[in-house]
Order: structure tokens, then C-alpha cells, then sequence
């Protein structure tokens, strides 16, 4: 009997990916008895990576069909091929990868994410078109801009300018007049090839459909999006969709954000939602199912952003993902749903079962506690040297903590700036929110990071 094998379809631009996607599927399969394979390009920066990750690592000229198709055609000699997949909201430089596993997983007779529903999550202008076909649903006024000023003469402030597709919220403006977005827009333009949250999934350039005109242009580090400021208290619902039944799992309220001005801080977010009634709620989670349904979302997890405005709930962003930070272990601590096994069972076409809780129409509720996520950023950019947690006393149990040697790329360079790179997080459980406020704000005044503007000897130390 061959041995069984998930193979990772590797896509990635940098050297040190920016999640840990591959990591946890691989881990989740291990424990099955599953082996562990990555196909990754040769010229491929992260192989190492890749090596450190998988039972066993097999270059390719390209992530295109016909190689990788090669590749598992001889994998299946010596291996039982159980599942193909890769990091399905990660559309690189390097193309969209996929295409390529729903192609080969097709031919194979395998498990897979359809890539039309996962391009119309992933780029946020297509997002934008195919939820403003919504009937009954009031509309956020959006363009793909390509810097071309003399076309924006009729343009409503405030607007939020942002990459096409992006990730940790890199290079995301709040403009409140022509200046400021001018003002971001060539930030963007100059700063684009540094970022990596935004570089690295940026794709390719390629035409779009357009709602209301004819196909427009995208192209990386030219085009962004610019849409209409929605105002009104923020936050995002978990969900899991299988075959095509919308399950909400978590719902999470945005309590403390700091806007800077090429990028939004994340600080404090809670569950349940304090600013959100349950008939709110309600409201929330039927706006988003007529998103995810008009997106042709069919299976999967969905991290999904909204506001809920003075006109009723408007959706951000649907990215096809697990939420960051600490989401993973909110579905475990609070849905007792181990999102990792789940998907690999998925993927291997193996029995997806939920708890008979997350059956229902809402998402779970704590009762008894207030959970949130604290996430904290250096003051200015740089290369960490040392972190030194202050002491604090308090009622707030840390469920969990982490401080990253590095922020995944770039040799642990911190670009507060320009995208989400805390330097520490945090899953914490209280009896009130007003407890959880205060132990975040006692750490942020208390917190001691010592920065660099040059890499040193040892990037990170715990003191």
C-alpha cells in the first residue's frame, strides 16, 4: 500500500513567507500519518524554508500546469496523492497558483477551492464589482485608479485608497481631500517594491471587468483602489462555508485602531462585539452571507471585514482565509474547532463535521468572559534588538502571547509605517471589557523596545 501524501503548491515571492500557512496544514496532516510534500520553483527564494517545513521538497521549472502536473504524475508512482492545495489568498508576482491546483486537482480527481470565487475575494476591485450587483444593498461608490488625477475632479471625500490585493493592511490611506491622496498615492508608487505586504501579493498585471465601463488595466505598483470611507464602528465575522452552507463562527469587534497615513493599526479586538446588538448582529451576518453567495463562495474559510454604518451593515473586504493573529485559536478556545484539521480533511476528501453549535444561523457568543486579541507596534520603524514585556497586574488571563523574531520578511525589519508589523500579540480573557482595555493600555505604556536603523548580530531578544 503506497503511503499517502498532501502536497503544498509553494508560490511564494520572499524568502521567509509572511504566514504559516503551509506550516500548520503540514502539522495537522502529520498527525494522520500523512506525508508532506512542496513543489516549489527552482528559482524559488524560500526553498530552504520550504525543506524545513516538508517531509520532502521537489523543484519545478515554474509553477505552471503542465510542470507541476508532471511533477505529481511522479509523486503518484511512489505516493497515494490525497490532496493538492495552496495558500489560497496569495496571488504573487509569480501569477496566481490558483488556477493551477484547481487544474491539476481536476484532472486528478482531488479536492479543491474553485479560483474564480477565490480571484473574486483576492482582488478587492473585483470584490467591489460583484457586490454592487446586489439588489436592495446601497452600493460604495469605488474605481481602480492608475494615477491619472484629471479623472478624479468628481471624487467625494473622505476616500480609502488601497492595493488591489495586498495583505496586513499595507499601504491602506483614510484621504480626506485631493492633497492627502496625491500625497499617498505617490508614497505608494515609491514605496510599493519594499513592502512586502503589499509587493508580494500584488500578482499580475492583467485586464478587469468593470461594472459600469468597459475592461480596465491593472497593473502592480500603478493601480490601486479607491472607494468611498464608510463611518461606523468596525469588525469581522468568521465564517466556514461548506458546499455552499454559510456557517458564522466568531464575530469580533475592532475596539482600538490607529489610522497612520499609509496603514491601519489593529489594537484591540474583542468578542463578543461590544458596540453590536444581537438583532445588529443578525443583520451583519445576513449581509455577509448575500456577499459571500454573490462572490460564488461554495467551501472554505472566509475572514470577512465590515462596518456597520448609520445605513446598516457595509462590507470591507472578503478575504478567503482564516482571520490573523489569534483567530485559529478563538475557533479552538471557543468553537472547539481546529481549523487546520478541518481543512486538511477537506483537502483529502475526508468527513468535515462541525460542532452541532456552529450549526446555527449566528455566530458563537461568549457569555461568560470577554476574549480579545491585543496587538502592539513599535513607535517607529526599525530592527528589534530587545523587547521587555512590563509586569502588570491584572485580571486578565493571557490565554496565549507571542513576540516574533521576525516580521517574516526582510531580515526582521519592522515597516510600521506601512503595513501591520506588531512586535507583540496577545489572546487574553476577562470578565469585562473594561479590564481588557485597561491591561492594554498599561503594556503599551509600559512596553520597552529598543530599535535599530541597521541589522545587528541578534535580531530579537527577550529580555
Amino acid at each position: 500500500m503506497k503511503p499517502e501524501i498532501l502536497i503544498f503548491i509553494d508560490n511564494d515571492y520572499l524568502s521567509t513567507s509572511l504566514y504559516l500557512y503551509r506550516r500548520l496544514h503540514f502539522q495537522a496532516a502529520a498527525k494522520e500519518g500523512i506525508r508532506c510534500i512542496t513543489i516549489i520553483a527552482k528559482d524559488s527564494k524560500n526553498i530552504r524554508e520550504a525543506s524545513d517545513e516538508s517531509d520532502e521538497v521537489v523543484l519545478v521549472d515554474s509553477i505552471e500546469a503542465r510542470e507541476v502536473l508532471c511533477a505529481v504524475e511522479r509523486l503518484s508512482r511512489t505516493y497515494s496523492v490525497k490532496g493538492l492545495f495552496c495558500y489560497p489568498a496569495h496571488v504573487t508576482p509569480r501569477g496566481d497558483a490558483n488556477p493551477v491546483v484547481e487544474d491539476i486537482a481536476r484532472r486528478c480527481g482531488l479536492k479543491y477551492y474553485s479560483a474564480e470565487p477565490l480571484e473574486n475575494c483576492n482582488n478587492k476591485y473585483l470584490m467591489r464589482s460583484k457586490l454592487s450587483n446586489i439588489k436592495g444593498v446601497r452600493s460604495v461608490n469605488f474605481r481602480l485608479f492608475n494615477g491619472n488625477f484629471e479623472t478624479m475632479n468628481d471624487l467625494m471625500f473622505p476616500v480609502v485608497m488601497k492595493p488591489v490585493y495586498g495583505g496586513g493592511s499595507a499601504f491602506v490611506s483614510i484621504c480626506d481631500d485631493r492633497k492627502s491622496l496625491e500625497k499617498a498615492y505617490n508614497h505608494f508608487i515609491q514605496r510599493f517594491p519594499d513592502v512586502p505586504g503589499a509587493y508580494s501579493f500584488s500578482g499580475t498585471e492583467k485586464w478587469l471587468s468593470s461594472p459600469e465601463e468597459g475592461p480596465v488595466l491593472y497593473t502592480p505598483g500603478v493601480s490601486v483602489l479607491i472607494e468611498e470611507f464608510i463611518e461606523g464602528p468596525e469588525g469581522s465575522l468568521e465564517c466556514l462555508v461548506i458546499d455552499g452552507n454559510i456557517h458564522p463562527m466568531l464575530i469580533f469587534e475592532k475596539m482600538i485602531t490607529s489610522n497612520t497615513s499609509n496603514t491601519v493599526l489593529e489594537k484591540v479586538i474583542v468578542t463578543p462585539p461590544q458596540s453590536f446588538s444581537n438583532d445588529q448582529i443578525s443583520m451583519i451576518v445576513s449581509t455577509i452571507s448575500n456577499s459571500i453567495k454573490a462572490l460564488k463562495v461554495k467551501n472554505g474559510f472566509l475572514h470577512v471585514e465590515f462596518k456597520l454604518s448609520k445605513n446598516g451593515p457595509q462590507v470591507i473586504e472578503v478575504n478567503p482565509r482564516l482571520g490573523g493573529f489569534f483567530v485559529d485559536e478563538a475557533l479552538k478556545d471557543l468553537c472547539s474547532c481546529d481549523a487546520y484539521a478541518l481543512n486538511v480533511n477537506y483537502i483529502t476528501s475526508k468527513p468535515v463535521t462541525i460542532g452541532h453549535h456552529l450549526a446555527d444561523d449566528l455566530p458563537i457568543l461568549p457569555e461568560d468572559a470577554v476574549y480579545a486579541m491585543l496587538l502592539f507596534y513599535p513607535t517607529r520603524s526599525g530592527y528589534i534588538k530587545a523587547i521587555k514585556l512590563p509586569e502588570i497586574d491584572s485580571a486578565c488571563e493571557i490565554l496565549s502571547q507571542v513576540l516574533p523574531t521576525t516580521n517574516g520578511h526582510k531580515d526582521g525589519f519592522f515597516d510600521v509605517e506601512n503595513e501591520e508589523a506588531y512586535i507583540a500579540k496577545m489572546w487574553v480573557r476577562a470578565t469585562s471589557i473594561d479590564e481588557i482595555l485597561h491591561v492594554h493600555k498599561e503594556y503599551e505604556r509600559n512596553i520597552k523596545v529598543e530599535t535599530s536603523a541597521y541589522r545587528e548580530g541578534k535580531l530579537l531578544e527577550q529580555c
